[in-house]
């Protein structure tokens, strides 16, 4: 009670009206929404008149240059009839020739001296009657050079004209004349009455209209500047600026900023020549109209802030404070716990349901207060009971805690053997696994040698064959080898007996020589067949001689390759029995290969036969391990709601006793509401 009237105490300190806070926030969201609808209807303003301005300002650009372009282009297409007409009509002499050019001399404002000829001989025709300095080479001027190949007029660089001090632009053309002689046509245009003209166009009444040949200024606003280049005045923002946009040779309409300011510049061609006119004006002068009329809306829009700001206060407080104000008196009764007021039901709007709705709450609160006063005793009886009933359950849940806690530890003690079962049973698969696949490749290996070993046995077979047939060759060699010393042995008695006869007929020979000298002139025919052989038996004893050297040689090599035969076939027959030997060796291994193959075999059989056995046990207890596990997770979960019931039951008596005493606390609190 002494809470809610200082609540009430509170809420009559408050000064701000609901009028007021419904002006200070509704006002700053009207004169927003006003400015944000004239700012934007000011920028579409802005935006259509400065798209209207660019267009006006381009079209007002291409017709003063349609009016340059056709005085140009008038001079261009009179001069081309005069050059077309010299060059189809042959006149008698250049007397007569003059006196027609002269016939154009004044004719034209823009070029008052008319048209005059530069021959490629170096003669010079000028109907003027200006006559050229002696040093003055024809070929050699610019206006020459720039209409050489020309089929028709076209204008050249402008210059500032020494003698005059106006700017001049040369026009020229190839010519032809009908008398065979050629050369350059020209005509001087003085530009002065252009820029007399130009200075005449006002773009949009404000604006300033310019004239440019590249980087030359033909006609500025500056008039000083006229006859100079651009790129004389690298300081100059604004002409600087003039030469960027002039740098793509279109006709737009560009917007930029220089010295501070923006600039609308219409950049438009002039027809018939290479000059850029540019029509230039301060976007201030644009917008200026459009910003007198924004301070005028900007006046108009703060008196009707402040007219409506006096309506709107009128109105709340006729409409919303006066009802709201009695309102809060009624709410102000009820804050200090009085429930027998009663507030007015009547009225359509917002505020009298507000009134019916507070009503219908000061009606339900009188019946729920005095319902709340038999329910508080009701609680109170009730939560003495429920105090009981939960220190029962608690004890019994600490009992049921304890024993799930013993039987979790037991089932962890499992979880952990035949967790270790199961990794020794994975690690003996894993191992019997190795020791199969190495058995797997011994028995690859063992395959491998049984076949070399009787690829071997093969071969000393074939070796002992080779052997046998060695010694058999070995021995018929031998065999001719003694036939050959046999022979040798009868070449040599043969050799022998040859010699004897020789030495015989080398005797007789002498004894026919002797005869022949005793029988004097008669036998010396005889003596001479004696000598002769004499000679054949000595030759016959020389070869004899070296035939016996010969077949002795021979005879001690067959010797001793007879000898080294035998010792070969002592050797072979060696090697024979040790071939033999080492076949029944490898025979001997081939057997033996064979049978561990096959024990190779058996073993790898056994133990695939271990390594599912491994496998099976390994699998069982991971089985076994895993549902340990979720036996071990269920005891856990089922040792935490154990406890979780102890906690909640131990929770449970302790809310017994927190609702005893707030049934006490409600009953007393209740009472201090007034009902009746």
């Amino acid at each position: 009670m002494h809470m809610a009237k200082t609540n009430t105490q509170k809420n009559r300190e408050v000064k701000v009206g609901i009028s007021f806070k419904l002006l200070r926030i509704l006002m700053p969201m009207v004169a927003i929404a006003i400015v944000a609808l004239v700012l934007f209807t000011s920028f579409r303003a802005s935006a259509i008149i400065t798209s209207m301005a660019k267009e006006s300002l381009l079209k007002e650009g291409q017709s003063n240059a349609a009016i340059i372009g056709r005085e140009v282009t008038t001079l261009t297409d009179s001069f081309n009839v005069e050059a077309d007409t010299i060059q189809t009509v042959k006149f008698a002499d250049d007397a007569t020739l003059l006196n027609y050019m002269a016939s154009f001399v004044n004719r034209y404002e823009l070029a008052a001296n008319a048209m005059y000829i530069g021959l490629d001989d170096g003669g010079f025709i000028d109907p003027s009657g200006w006559v050229p300095d002696a040093d003055y080479v024809v070929t050699e001027r610019d206006w020459y050079l720039e209409g050489k190949g020309k089929p028709s007029f076209e204008y050249g660089t402008p210059y500032l004209d020494s003698s005059t001090g106006e700017m001049v632009v040369s026009m020229s053309r190839e010519i032809k004349m009908a008398d065979g002689r050629s050369g350059v046509a020209a005509v001087d245009v003085e530009l002065s009455g252009i820029m007399e003209e130009i200075l005449q166009f006002v773009p949009m009444g404000n604006g300033t209209t310019m004239l440019f040949d590249g980087d030359n200024i033909l006609s500025f606003a500056d008039s000083s500047l006229n006859g100079t280049k651009i790129s004389d005045y690298p300081d100059n923002g604004y002409l600087q600026l003039l030469s960027s946009v002039m740098q793509g040779g279109k006709e737009e309409v560009v917007t930029s900023k220089a010295q501070g300011s923006t600039y609308y510049m219409a950049l438009t061609n002039v027809p018939g020549t290479t000059w850029t006119m540019v029509s230039s004006i301060d976007e201030k002068d644009v917008l200026r109209d459009l910003n007198t009329f924004m301070i005028l809306i900007f006046v108009i829009l703060a008196v009707v802030v402040v007219l409506i700001a006096v309506v709107m206060f009128i109105l709340t407080r006729t409409i919303i404070t006066k009802p709201v104000t009695k309102l809060t008196a009624n709410i102000e009764r009820i804050t200090r716990g009085d429930f027998t007021v009663e507030i007015d039901r009547q009225g359509n709007d917002e505020i009298s349901l507000m009134n019916r709705c507070m009503s219908d709450y000061v009606s339900t609160m009188r019946n729920t207060l005095g319902d709340m006063k038999t329910v508080t005793g009701q609680l109170s009886e009730e939560a003495g009971n429920s105090q009981h009933a939960s220190g029962e359950l608690n004890r019994q849940a600490n009992e049921q805690s304890q024993s799930m806690m013993q039987i979790r530890d037991t089932m962890n003690g499992i979880s952990e053997s035949v967790t270790e079962l199961a990794n020794n049973a994975t690690s003996l698969a894993g191992a019997v696994s190795d020791l199969t696949d190495k058995g797997m490749e011994a028995s690859e290996t063992m395959g491998a040698l049984v076949e070399q070993a009787g690829r071997g046995q093969k071969d000393m077979e074939a070796v002992q064959e080779s052997m046998k047939n060695v010694a058999d060759s070995m021995n018929e060699m031998n065999d001719v080898v003694n036939v050959v010393d046999e022979s040798a042995q009868k070449i040599n008695s043969i050799v022998e007996m040859i010699n004897s006869i020789s030495s015989q007929t080398n005797l007789l020979s002498l004894n026919a020589s002797i005869e022949a000298a005793r029988a004097g002139e008669a036998g010396r025919g005889f003596a001479v067949v004696a000598d002769e052989i004499g000679n054949l038996a000595n030759e016959s004893a020389n070869a004899t001689t070296e035939i016996s050297a010969i077949i002795q040689d021979i005879t001690a090599q067959i010797r001793n390759l007879s000898d080294k035969s035998k010792r070969n076939v002592e050797e072979i027959g060696q090697s024979s029995e040790a071939v033999s030997t080492a076949g029944e060796t490898f025979a001997e291994i081939f057997r033996n290969l064979d049978l561990t193959g096959h024990t190779v075999q058996d073993m790898i059989h056994m133990m695939s036969e271990v390594n599912e056995i491994a496998s099976s046990v390994a699998a069982i207890s991971e089985e076994q391990s895993a549902s340990t596990i979720e036996v071990t997770d269920t005891v856990d979960t089922v040792v935490e709601s154990a406890e979780q019931v102890a906690n909640e039951s131990q929770g449970v008596d302790q809310s017994a006793q927190t609702v005893a005493n707030s049934a006490t606390k409600i009953g007393d609190f209740v009472s201090t509401f007034k009902i009746n």
